[in-house]
């Protein structure tokens, strides 16, 4: 008889990259909207899971949410982004309150990274036109040396329990 316990289908993910998609799936679940889980990006080994935005008038400003899971072995980093929408697009800090613009935000490997009001997050700012729930704006994401790519970023109301 052969013990086939300990083996995996070939192309089946190892128990360490199935337990940190778990955890980056699980992340990204919580963060983003029941209603609209689905949109999620990749770019080489970094996943993006859904982007959102709350509703927002012209003039003001608009806080994108969502998760990064780094999946490589070494650092990523989030160097800019930019949008159609906005007047001028940051990468702001909110940890313990602060209000600081960041030059970056660090995507340390295998560890989900959540974009949220509490921590590092982006901003559109100066928007160019109101946001409505229903509605989708592109973002570009810059990535430095990992490449850049483009999002469609949801505007929702707040994730409900």
């Amino acid at each position: 008889m052969i013990n086939c316990r300990n083996r995996r289908p070939a192309g089946a993910p190892s128990s360490a990259l199935a337990l940190a998609l778990a955890a980056g799936l699980g992340l990204g679940m919580a963060l983003a909207p029941l209603s609209a889980q689905a949109h999620s990006y990749t770019l080489g080994k970094l996943a993006i899971g859904h982007l959102w935005a709350k509703p927002a008038a012209k003039g003001a400003d608009a806080v994108v949410y969502a998760p990064i899971f780094n999946m490589d072995s070494s650092a990523a980093t989030l160097v800019g982004a930019s949008s159609p929408v906005a007047g001028k697009t940051l990468l702001r800090d909110g940890t313990d309150g602060a209000d600081k613009v960041l030059d970056a935000i660090p995507l340390p490997p295998g560890k989900p990274v959540a974009l949220a009001p509490w921590r590092a997050h982006i901003v559109l700012s100066n928007l160019k036109k109101t946001l409505k729930k229903g509605d989708a704006v592109d973002l570009d994401l810059d990535f430095g040396a990992a490449g850049k790519i483009s999002v469609a970023v949801e505007i929702e109301d707040e994730a409900s329990d």
